[in-house]
């Protein structure tokens, strides 16, 4: 066998070595098939994090648009603060949108992609370059748009849906739509005034409460309701800039009139004034501020829920593992239990013997479960009595871990066959429960054997 000379040997080292710096500096690379066209923004030589403003022009019109701070604002044709995921969206559509055809030369006529006079331009501004994208004609396909890179002169076909992201939005498509810049956690007050009476709710310790017209704890999710559809409110429409005639809106005399506070003592405002043409939205501003815009009939809706729906309806607040003692007197008689270790059982009748835990818990359910429908507060002694509550049917007696006692009375039916009802955490109030409520509460527990 013949031996390989050491020349050879080297050559092939060489070789070998040469290869693989070329591989290594190729494949740091992204691998790119044969037939894919590049991304606009590698023709355009500009990414979409590096563009801090934009400028889109056309029909004798100029948006202006600039970002500092990680937030983009609207400069012309008025200023005000945009959205800024609705902006850098548009931006990073664009130029992330890879092309649909690349000519590799550009074009001497340019008439016949509507590039002699474009009708719009885009110009992007960031990272020390200015980069012009000037827009043509719709493609035969009118699936894309003839665009030229006015620096280069290259002429390519930019999806048409991606473009119109930022040529075919109005100003106020960019705009901000919050109407109130404020997070839902950081809401410590809201005070509702509409016509029929003002109410403010209180957030203490993460704990909402009613304390206008009446200090009552308050219904957790419908509390909650209101604080989201006032720190999420979008505006639907602009309508008016400041100046606007408040009275033409009837925001000279709103409808309702929200305050809020915040933490760290910051104050928010809300005036609502006529519906708007359409019988779909409302005329709002913030409080302080003139201008118009149109808010959804949802939100007016929510602000305009009774106070009987906003408090809550849990006339015993407490929770199964805190019960150590529970009793019931009814027409069926009286029974109690204590708790002993992880078992109930019986103080009487069949004083000492187990009690079902299951049977128990169930009563435990039913006795702290929520009212469905608030019906009156503190009535007079002749209304308990006509709701059959100064001399209750069934009262229900729940001792808690540290000695608190609570109690749940139900009285009459109602009309349609449920019960009235109060309980110690609502106060002389007066709901109704379900019968079921009234039938299970006083069913003794089953003894075990």
């Amino acid at each position: 066998m013949k031996r390989l000379s050491s020349h050879s040997i080297w050559i092939a080292l060489g070789l070998l070595i040469v290869l693989g710096v070329w591989l290594y500096f190729d494949l740091k690379e992204p691998v790119r098939e044969p037939d894919q066209n590049p991304r606009i923004s590698e023709i355009a030589g500009i990414k979409p994090d590096d563009v801090s403003r934009v400028e889109i022009s056309g029909d004798g019109t100029v948006v202006a648009l600039a970002k500092a701070g990680g937030k983009w604002k609207i400069e012309e044709p008025f200023q005000a603060q945009a959205d800024t995921e609705t902006v850098g969206g548009a931006v990073s559509g664009l130029l992330d949108q890879t092309t649909d055809y690349v000519m590799e030369k550009p074009p001497t006529d340019l008439s016949k992609f509507g590039l002699t006079k474009p009708k719009k331009s885009v110009t992007l501004i960031g990272a020390g370059k200015r980069v012009v994208l000037q827009i043509g004609e719709q493609d035969p396909s009118k699936s894309s748009v003839y665009t030229r890179v006015a620096d280069t002169g290259k002429v390519l076909l930019a999806s048409s849906f991606a473009l119109d992201g930022l040529i075919k939005k109005s100003p106020d498509e960019f705009r901000d739509k919050s109407v109130l810049s404020l997070r839902r956690e950081d809401v410590e007050r809201i005070r509702v005034v509409r016509s029929s009476g003002a109410l403010t709710l209180t957030r203490t310790n993460g704990k909402w409460a009613l304390s206008e017209p009446i200090s009552v704890p308050a219904d957790e999710f419908a509390a909650d309701g209101i604080c989201d559809a006032l720190t999420g409110l979008k505006a639907e429409k602009f309508v008016a800039a400041s100046g606007a005639d408040e009275a033409k809106y009837g925001l000279a005399a709103p409808r309702i009139s929200v305050s809020i506070s915040a933490k760290g003592g910051a104050q928010y405002g809300l005036k609502i004034g006529k519906e708007a043409p359409g019988g779909s939205a409302f005329y709002a501003a913030r409080a302080g501020s003139a201008e118009v815009v149109e808010i959804a009939k949802t939100t007016v809706e929510t602000l305009g829920k009774p106070v009987g729906e906003l408090r809550s309806k849990r006339m015993l607040d407490a929770q199964t593992d805190s019960v150590e003692r529970l009793a019931a007197q009814s027409p069926k008689g009286r029974w109690e239990v204590r708790r002993s270790g992880s078992d109930w059982v019986f103080v009487s009748p069949n004083a000492g013997k187990k009690a079902d835990p299951l049977d128990v818990d169930n009563v435990v359910l039913d006795a702290t479960g929520s009212a469905d429908r608030w019906v009156a507060d503190e009535p007079s002694a002749s209304g308990l009595a006509r709701y059959g509550l100064t001399a209750p049917e069934v009262t229900v007696t729940v001792t808690l871990k540290g000695g608190a006692v609570k109690r749940l009375e139900i009285g009459k039916k109602t009309s349609s066959g449920d019960r009235y009802a109060r309980g110690s955490d609502t106060g002389a109030s007066v709901f109704t429960v379900g019968s079921y409520v009234y039938d299970q509460v006083q069913n003794q527990p089953k003894p075990l054997k």
